[in-house]
């Protein structure tokens, strides 16, 4: 198409100073949003099919090469390690010289340099017995396939690059029982590129991915510097999910991945209110450590960063609108507060708003014909209730029946959705 040709010539006009490089931006992204959806679909599929053709070379390399590994000497295993590396730095610079528009290009080709250089650190750790653990080799990849994530501005090595910090900082907390400062480093350095690929109009499925991944990095991270377990680090939770339910609201227009942040903050809420409607549940928060120091602070800091955003969200957000979860934070602190001397109270409240919100998402569903919304309705109403059952000692016949009164449920909505959405 005509407009390929424009983009293709973007990097030299800007390299003459007929346009600036935020002009270039703005062309780029007006015919990202105005590519039809087959346009967009094509573009989509041949990006996979870039990853997964460097991908299925890189392994097959990997396979030749280690078939006669053996017969080579240690400066030629050095030398086959690094090989890759430089084929991939190589065909990166091509790329950013020659294909700047091209994301198929640019994705596989920053694919296949991240995983080369995860494989000559292990190799190399290997031949000259470097020691160290798997955490270690995770830090060092993770940094150096850093810059791919800026420039070519890889998403899948950013969604990878995502994966590694975020497992590094479990195996420091869990075997090496330290707290994983390097996470944070890491998170901070990738901020930047993560909130511009969230805002990313051009790539919206980009945008998703990288939305979710980052946020449940978060998640995950802030959690692993808790030291302790107890009912007030539930609120904190709820606090951290609330916060990632308002990420439409907290700027002017919805960036496009502020959605898959919400949808992680709104499974985190609805998580929590399943933990406070089981007794054995609350009943074992009661009994948990006291708060230290350092865990009160991080909670508090939860619970007033979440109490900011929300006041600022109200200039673009009514109270309750889109939903009442961002709200539900206050709910589950009042729940959590309420266990301490009342938790079959907190337990019977926690299941009576589950089903309230099951019921108001089957409502909404209902009306706008969404399958989605009907069927997380029913689930949320579902879950709860055989949850009960396996709590309680009940016949089979019981869970049974109750099974089979959940699934007609399910299949009598569904029929009837399907049904409205046919055109008549």
């Amino acid at each position: 198409m005509a407009h390929d040709a424009l983009l293709a010539e973007l990097p030299d006009l800007v390299a003459r100073g007929l346009i600036t490089a935020d002009q270039a931006e703005r062309i780029r992204a007006h015919y990202a949003t105005t590519a039809q959806p087959d346009d967009r679909r094509h573009q989509r599929m041949s990006a996979v099919l870039g990853i997964v053709g460097a991908t299925l070379f890189g392994l097959g390399l990997v396979l030749v090469v280690a078939h006669n590994w053996s017969d080579f000497s240690r400066p030629v295993r050095t030398l086959l390690a690094f090989a890759p590396v430089l084929v991939g730095q190589g065909l990166v610079a091509f790329g950013l010289w020659r294909r700047p528009a091209r994301t198929v290009w640019n994705e596989g080709a920053s694919v296949f340099l991240a995983a080369a250089v995860g494989a000559c650190l292990a190799i190399v750790a290997q031949l000259y017995n470097l020691g160290g653990d798997l955490s270690d080799l995770l830090l060092t990849w993770a940094v150096l396939i850093l810059g791919l994530c800026y420039v070519p501005g890889s998403a899948v090595v950013g969604l990878g690059y995502l994966a590694l910090i975020t497992w590094q900082a479990v195996l420091v907390r869990t075997e090496q029982d330290s707290m994983p400062w390097a996470w944070a480093l890491l998170l901070a350095a990738f901020l930047p590129v993560a909130l511009r690929r969230i805002a990313d109009e051009g790539r919206r499925v980009a945008a998703g991915w990288t939305g979710s991944l980052l946020a449940l990095s978060i998640a995950v991270g802030v959690h692993l510097f808790l030291s302790t377990w107890n009912v007030f680090i539930l609120a904190g939770t709820a606090a951290l999910a609330s916060l990632f339910a308002m990420a439409p609201w907290c700027t002017a227009a919805p960036a496009p991945g502020s959605k898959a942040v919400r949808g992680v903050g709104e499974v985190m809420l609805i998580g929590l209110l399943l933990m406070l409607g089981s007794w054995p549940v609350v009943d074992g928060m009661r009994a948990g450590d006291r708060l230290t120091v350092a865990t009160g602070t991080l909670v508090a800091v939860l619970v007033l960063g979440a109490v900011g955003v929300y006041a600022l969200v109200l200039r673009r957000r009514r109270p309750f609108q889109g939903g009442p979860l961002p709200e539900g934070f206050v709910g589950i602190a009042l729940l959590c507060g309420l266990s301490m001397v009342a938790p079959w109270l907190t337990a019977l409240l926690a299941n009576l708003l589950t089903l309230a919100l099951g019921v108001w998402h089957v409502r909404e569903g209902t009306h706008a014909t969404s399958l989605r919304r009907t069927n997380l309705g029913l689930l949320l109403i579902a879950v709860p209730v055989l949850w009960r059952f396996f709590e309680v000692d009940l016949s089979f016949v019981w869970r049974g029946l109750a099974f089979m009164a959940i699934g007609a449920a399910f299949l009598l909505l569904n029929l009837r959705l399907l049904r409205a959405r046919k055109p008549h």
